[in-house]
């Protein structure tokens, strides 16, 4: 009688990789897949990091406290020509400037700056022209800024939004559009580019401040514009 191979015993025998793992492989313990190293283990989570704080373009030295109001010399004038005798040695000035239209606006404009440095403080006024109240804060801001000596820093506090964020977010697509809209000059197109010329090459900061919140120099400044409305002489 020939035997037979029995071919059963000599065949190997391959097992499925899910048969030596304790639980459904195909549920969702993931971490039953990566004990038996079917899958690799799972990386601990990072701990969140915590954001770093927004980069701020550092202005030079602090601002000058508001509550500095008797400083060695000052001077009260509408005349820029003895506004920049004054300050003609200043390296580094705070500038308060405002400006306001009255009794409507538009209306009588007034502008009105303080310039102040180490031991020095200039108080200027001008207006008496009809105009914006958004035109007599340019104004204010283009008159103690034509003040300064070349190479002066310089930082702009004022309480108008439309002057500060102006100069710090609008000017450069305004500029490349040559201060137009729809193919005509914007609102005080002459007064941006005279500003925007003027702070070229210049280290500025802009700085908004609330009105009527405290601030002595804004104050000031507020009262110089409504001088300014009305005198002309200093």
């Amino acid at each position: 009688m020939s035997s037979r191979m029995n071919w059963n015993k000599r065949r190997p025998t391959f097992e499925p990789w899910y048969s030596r793992l304790d639980r459904d492989p195909f549920g969702r313990e993931a971490t039953n897949l990566a004990r038996h190293g079917v899958l690799p283990s799972a990386k601990k989570a990072k701990p969140a990091q915590p954001k770093p704080a927004p980069f701020r373009m550092p202005l030079g030295r602090p601002m000058v406290p508001a509550d500095t109001l008797a400083p060695k010399y000052a001077l009260r004038t509408s005349d820029l020509a003895k506004a920049r005798e004054v300050v003609s040695g200043a390296v580094e000035v705070n500038i308060w400037c405002d400006g306001s239209a009255a009794p409507t606006n538009p209306g009588v404009v007034g502008a009105g700056a303080v310039i102040l440095a180490d031991g020095i403080r200039v108080e200027l006024f001008g207006g008496g022209w009809r105009g914006t109240n958004n035109a007599a804060e340019l104004a204010a801001a283009i008159m103690a800024i034509e003040a300064l000596p070349d190479g002066c820093r310089a930082i702009v506090i004022s309480d108008s939004e439309y002057l500060i964020k102006g100069m710090t977010m609008w000017r450069h697509k305004w500029r490349a559009r040559d201060f137009k809209k729809n193919g005509t000059d914007m609102a005080n197109a002459d007064r941006w580019r005279k500003l925007d010329a003027m702070t070229a090459g210049r280290s500025i900061g802009w700085k908004w401040v609330g009105g009527h919140n405290g601030d002595r120099m804004n104050e000031l400044a507020d009262q110089l514009a409504t001088r300014g409305r009305t005198a002309r002489n200093g």
